[in-house]
């Protein structure tokens, strides 16, 4: 994992879609804001309005990124993955929206 933000694949940047992931499911955010260094993010939650798989069967969300209501906070671990403040669960990806649901609980 990077130790630095500059080391990482993808930089972060305002309006870039993210994925927050947490055991099988996943679900659409868009980054609002971030502090010039990049180690602290705020997100909203999109609404998904459906999916379409990739061929490498990723799936990707058509999102509505209009309404953003709730903003949360993340920020980058030294493990290189950025999570919600008081949280230690879960992690964000970077780049795309997916959404997804584990169908088997």
């Amino acid at each position: 994992m990077p130790d630095r933000i500059e080391d990482m694949k993808e930089q972060p940047f305002i309006g870039q879609g993210a994925t927050y992931s947490i055991g099988g499911d996943s679900y659409p955010y868009t980054v609002q804001d971030m502090t010039t260094s990049g180690k602290t993010l705020w997100l909203s939650p999109d609404r998904a309005r459906g999916s379409r798989v990739t061929a490498s069967g990723t799936v990707l969300c058509l999102v509505d990124t209009e309404s953003h209501s709730e903003v949360k906070k993340a920020t980058l671990r030294k493990d290189g993955a950025y999570r919600w403040v008081g949280s230690g669960t879960g992690f964000i990806h970077l780049g795309e929206r997916i959404y997804k649901r584990d169908q088997s609980f």
